[in-house]
């Protein structure tokens, strides 16, 4: 997902750290393919907030106990990012001419 996100035009916008609202509407947009709560919010954790598995079970202990938990789940979740990219792409770019 990063790399497909460093490729997109709208990049800069996304990771502008003094410009947070593209930051979050591009976030939006990402998390609307993720059908649980759960993958959610590891992908929040792994890709808005940068943190590493080690780092989100050391904050997260009552949901991640071990980071073998977290390796599945975040390759589901690029896989959805994967299988929906047309539809990723189509989205980031209506949302860039609003």
């Amino acid at each position: 997902m990063l790399a497909w996100l460093r490729r997109h035009p709208s990049r800069a916008a996304a990771y502008r750290a003094e410009d947070q609202t593209d930051r979050l509407e591009v976030w939006k947009i990402l998390q609307t393919v993720l059908p649980n709560r759960r993958e959610r919010w590891l992908a929040y954790l792994l890709y808005y907030c940068g943190l590493k598995p080690r780092e989100i079970v050391q904050f997260c202990p009552q949901e991640w106990s071990d980071v073998q938990e977290i390796y599945p789940l975040r390759r589901n979740i690029l896989d959805r990012f994967m299988r929906n990219a047309g539809q990723l792409r189509w989205r980031l770019s209506h949302e860039e001419r609003s």
